[in-house]
């Protein structure tokens, strides 16, 4: 009998999370054609799969995400962060589990803890995404609330799953540690790119350039695509491009894009301090929100991406690069370095002056450019969908075996 899966969607607001699971659902339902598949989005969000029609074999259900409206809306995250949501289930969570079983769902991926929903008493696979929060826990995108509020909320679904997966050993172990969870429910799964990444991946150069033409963007740049959050490290980045200039009589311009309003004005405006206060206008370009092919077309026309968050335990524009052919310039933490492999040159990304000497190497230096970028298409074999679904298989089916 074919067994029938469904993936939630978490909306597109949730950013990161949203791209991921648009990539489990995407690499599973083009290569694991043996079952059938459910995608559960919002209302109004029916997400963007390539090549992949609503059919006999997959369906597209559109869930309210309001349950019992906007006015309770308060009731339920402050009862979610207190671990209390449980208890009150069938007052505030009966949405999913009905459209569940509407469905015929045998099994569940919810792929973040983060929607303030829960799979109560439906069998699912869930994700940790990190525990990051206990490496900064004085950051100001953390502090020590939003460790408490992490660890409940991530302990209950991942003690609740049938398994939980994650990127990276290092979180893996992460989870052991803090969480108290049996490293027989744990499975290391790597992320790959977005899929708009694939889907446009042979863009050529020169269409590349004249997508983005409207920008005026300089012939040469390099590229950051990153939310301003402070542990993203945009200070230092233009500190470290002043320091090339003063010292080595280069300008390197560069290019970001990613949401500057909102919750980000604050590190924005901050960022923007720091560019005027060291005359550094000239070499910096804000693009804002782009497209899926606009981000590829930045991706292909850069002369190296540099990433220098302060976070991991790995994370997704280098894995962008690899994919796309772009040299990359990233931070000597966590789990990178095993991440990107001999594509990347890495830095401390407390350490200005390191980061400065690494993006100048890269930006002066052809054969290094080109050494980065034969070792990134070695590695970038690591990051196909379809190792992706391979592994996303063997998740599943150990999660029937638990319920046989």
């Amino acid at each position: 009998m074919r067994r029938k899966i469904g993936i939630v969607i978490p909306p597109a607001s949730a950013g990161g999370v949203h791209q991921y699971a648009l990539s489990i659902a995407q690499s599973l339902i083009t290569h694991g054609r043996d079952r059938d598949y459910a995608v559960i989005h919002d209302t109004g969000e029916r997400p963007e799969l390539f090549g992949i029609p609503d059919g006999n074999t997959v369906r597209f259900i559109a869930r309210d995400n309001l349950y019992l409206g906007p006015r309770i809306h308060w009731l339920r995250k402050a009862l979610h962060f207190l671990g209390a949501a449980a208890d009150c289930a069938p007052l505030l969570i009966r949405h999913l589990p009905d459209v569940v079983a509407r469905a015929g769902i045998d099994l569940l991926i919810f792929p973040t803890p983060l929607t303030y929903d829960l799979p109560i008493g439906i069998p699912y696979v869930t994700t940790i995404p990190d525990m990051q929060h206990h490496h900064t826990p004085d950051d100001p995108d953390y502090g020590r609330a939003v460790v408490m509020k992490r660890d409940i909320i991530y302990g209950y679904f991942a003690r609740h799953s049938l398994i939980t997966t994650t990127d990276s050993d290092q979180t893996r172990s992460d989870i052991e540690r803090y969480l108290k969870v049996g490293p027989d429910k744990l499975r290391v799964l790597p992320y790959i790119a977005p899929n708009y990444i694939y889907e446009f991946r042979d863009m050529p150069r020169d269409q590349a350039r004249a997508l983005l033409a409207h920008y005026d963007l300089p012939e040469r740049f390099v590229f950051y695509p990153a939310q301003f959050w402070h542990l993203k490290n945009h200070d230092r980045l233009i500190r470290a491009l002043r320091t090339i200039r003063e010292k080595r009589r280069v300008d390197v311009p560069l290019v970001t894009c990613g949401n500057a309003g909102g919750r980000y004005a604050a590190v924005f405006d901050a960022v923007n301090a720091t560019v005027r206060s060291l005359g550094m206008e000239d070499l910096f370009r804000h693009l804002g929100y782009v497209s899926n092919r606009e981000m590829v077309a930045l991706y292909r026309s850069t002369v190296a991406l540099v990433a220098p968050a302060i976070e991991g335990p790995t994370n997704l524009p280098p894995i962008e690069a690899l994919v796309l052919g772009a040299p990359i310039v990233t931070v000597r933490l966590f789990d990178i370095p095993k991440q990107v492999g001999k594509a990347a040159l890495l830095f401390d990304p407390y350490d200005v002056e390191e980061m400065a000497d690494r993006i100048h190497r890269v930006w002066t230096d052809a054969d290094l450019r080109s050494t980065l970028l034969a070792h990134g298409e070695e590695r970038a074999r690591a990051y196909l969908p379809e190792r992706f679904a391979a592994l996303w298989t063997a998740v599943i089916a150990d999660a029937f075996a638990l319920t046989a």
